[in-house]
């Protein structure tokens, strides 16, 4: 457990040493790294070559360089709230103090110079003591999930961190951090994964709008990539993905960068090579974020989809006038698409209707026109745009 202890401690002093004695902040966590792996830490140390934060410290009063006894106290303290540990609200694992202490100029200082072994840095002398460690507890729960997955568990680690001159609290500071390691992505619409799913993965436009899902990640990067399938051409839509792409448009990337933390994303105006009816098309997501390890990346499913002509689109419409009717009634539905309705002429667009504001594909109205015949499921209200 000595080891776990000393994993805990080496995250602290490679997340948040830092005081506000006139601290100025040069850097911190630039890269955005959001998994810290065991691995990255040596484990009899807590030394890291991964550069963190780096700061400066200074004293304001210069007379006070001249005091032989001059010593600064750091009072910090780690709390943890990871639900995938048990800890659902935030709980206390590690306190201590830092004492540093022949102050004669300026302190610059990152995560890199600091270990359990730190004595010195530059000109100043560095004594670190731990007041309160883990329980046996806490502990054996931490080192499980840590051994299990070679990093430190989801959740969000809060660090206080109080700065005392004598016994004159100075100034105390807060700094969170949110580690997370997502791996659920998952798309959507359009389309689907197979090619016999083809009919019911149709759209009807050519600035299709790309959904899909993943969980919490606030600092990811996503890309979008689609390119066109040609079955003879083709073997897979791994190949098809892989070939000459409408999206990104230059061929010597790989992904179209769209942004952090998005679900969803517009074929654009301009900037692609344009999508055009008739064809089938793939794409897939790529999701990327930071790690002590360096750069993760995970790749999506791959999803095929078909534009389709009006023409086809108003014989889509037609084939699901008997379910819209059973759902609002003839009267209703000739009201909007009759000859002389507010729809009359219109087409198609879209593969999907939000049911309960979920978005589900429009070829699932014939399982509830089947559930609504059949009195298991009833409708309470039904908006059209």
């Amino acid at each position: 457990m000595k080891i776990i202890k000393i994993f805990i401690f080496s995250f602290i002093i490679n997340i948040v040493f830092s005081n506000d004695f006139d601290l100025i902040e040069e850097s911190f966590n630039e890269n955005n790294i959001s998994t810290f792996y065991l691995s990255s830490f040596d484990m009899t140390t807590g030394a890291t070559d991964i550069e963190l934060f780096r700061y400066r410290l200074r004293v304001l009063n210069n007379q006070l360089l001249e005091n032989d006894d001059l010593e600064l106290k750091l009072e910090f303290s780690m709390t943890v709230t990871s639900p995938m540990i048990g800890y659902n609200n935030a709980t206390e694992i590690l306190t201590g103090d830092v004492f540093i202490t022949d102050i004669k100029e300026d302190i610059v200082f990152d995560n890199t110079d600091l270990n359990i072994n730190t004595t010195r840095i530059g000109g100043s002398i560095f004594r670190v003591e731990l007041k309160t460690e883990p329980d046996s507890e806490t502990v054996q729960d931490i080192a499980n999930a840590v051994l299990q997955m070679g990093r430190l568990p989801n959740g969000e680690y809060n660090f206080n961190i109080k700065l005392f001159y004598g016994d004159d609290l100075q100034q105390e500071l807060q700094r969170p951090v949110e580690i997370y390691f997502p791996v659920f992505l998952e798309l959507v619409t359009p389309g689907g994964s197979s090619l016999a799913d083809t009919l019911e993965n149709s759209i009807f436009t050519t600035y299709p709008v790309f959904q899909w899902e993943s969980d919490y990640c606030p600092t990811c990067i996503y890309g979008i990539r689609i390119s066109e399938y040609n079955p003879i051409l083709h073997s897979s839509f791994s190949e098809a993905i892989n070939d000459i792409s409408n999206l990104p448009i230059s061929q010597s990337a790989d992904y179209f960068d769209i942004g952090t933390n998005i679900n969803t994303f517009q074929f654009p105006l301009s900037g692609g090579i344009d999508l055009q009816v008739g064809k089938l098309y793939v794409w897939q997501i790529a999701r990327s974020f930071e790690t002590t390890l360096g750069t993760n990346l995970t790749k999506s499913n791959i999803n095929l989809f078909k534009i389709k002509s009006v023409s086809e689109s108003r014989e889509a419409l037609d084939s699901y006038s008997d379910i819209i009717i059973d759902f609002i009634g003839e009267t209703t539905y000739n009201q909007f698409f009759g000859s002389n309705g507010d729809f009359s002429g219109f087409n198609l667009s879209g593969n999907s209707i939000l049911i309960n504001n979920e978005s589900v594909p429009i070829s699932q109205l014939n399982n509830f026109s089947n559930q609504l015949n059949e009195g298991t499921i009833s409708i309470i209200s039904i908006e059209v745009e």
